[in-house]
């Protein structure tokens, strides 16, 4: 790599490269279904390069690939309808959803395949070890009761579910804040 000055410089680039992998979202499509498609792919992207996360806080981002992301998140946070000085809030709050959620399971399916167990087994093993602990009773008791309400039968349905009902939650938040202010819909 003797053509880039410094490693910065070098995990810049990687971290840039792996942008190109965000599918740019159907322009014909609803602003919602474009920011699900965003977001979806943003989590995708985590996941698969558990390594991104700390970069994407720590550079600019600012190659090519990462800016073309940044213009179509942008762009569909604009057809949302909300007043411009809420639009960055409405960006920070599903982004910063999207990379905290994408970051934990990225690394929860890393540690589960370090352990060579499946993500369910790992799941299994971890509340045997909490249910084995007298002292934590009650709060193993209303965490199985939650964990059943939630639905799913293995932890990535599990993992889904929350992630489309948080989504959800956020569009349902970015719709309410614009139907308040009294803005367009776009």
């Amino acid at each position: 790599y003797w053509y880039v000055d410094t490693k910065d410089d070098l995990l810049e680039l990687a971290l840039d490269s792996v942008y190109a992998e965000i599918a740019p979202p159907r322009e014909d499509a609803d602003w919602r279904d474009r920011l699900r498609d965003l977001a979806r792919s943003y989590r995708e992207l985590l996941v698969r390069h558990i390594w991104i996360s700390p970069l994407a806080g720590t550079f600019l981002n600012i190659g090519p690939n990462s800016m073309l992301f940044s213009y179509a998140v942008q762009d569909v946070v604009r057809a949302t309808g909300l007043p411009l000085e809420r639009q960055t809030g409405a960006l920070s709050a599903v982004f910063q959803f999207v990379y905290g959620f994408g970051t934990v399971e990225g690394h929860f399916k890393a540690r589960c395949d370090a352990t060579g167990l499946t993500q369910d087994e790992y799941y299994q093993q971890a509340m045997g070890t909490i249910r084995a602990q007298p002292h934590l009773r009650q709060i193993t008791e209303a965490s199985d009761e939650l964990m059943a309400a939630r639905g799913g039968k293995t932890v990535e349905e599990m993992r889904e579910r929350d992630f489309v009902y948080a989504l959800d939650l956020l569009v349902a938040g970015i719709e309410a804040v614009r139907d308040r202010t009294g803005s367009p819909a776009g």
